[in-house]
């Protein structure tokens, strides 16, 4: 048969072209280690941090005034020395428990 039906008494013609190459690519993994150095390095820095302390100072004065009144009311307010030292040594009426 041909593929020109007008000229059926023309012969059929077998022409090969050169091979063709075609890549089929696979691929496959393969484990690389990669080392990755890492130095660590601590570094310590003093940083001035606000730390405010009070001191606080208890004095009588004795203002032109003849009568006592001022300094009655003084030894009254908490701030003299005796009553601040009686704080301090003031002891706890529970008895203490024996450390082993």
């Amino acid at each position: 048969m041909s593929c020109h039906p007008n000229r059926p008494y023309c012969p059929e013609e077998t022409v090969v072209d050169p091979t063709q190459t075609v890549y089929r690519d696979v691929y496959h993994p393969q484990l690389v280690r990669v080392v990755h150095n890492i130095d660590i390095v601590t570094r310590h820095h003093c940083v001035p941090v606000r730390c405010d302390v009070y001191r606080y100072n208890c004095r009588d004065e004795h203002v032109g005034s003849a009568n006592n009144e001022n300094h009655e009311h003084h030894e009254n307010c908490g701030c003299n020395r005796s009553s601040i030292s009686r704080a301090k040594v003031k002891k706890s009426s529970k008895p203490r428990s024996k450390k082993k």
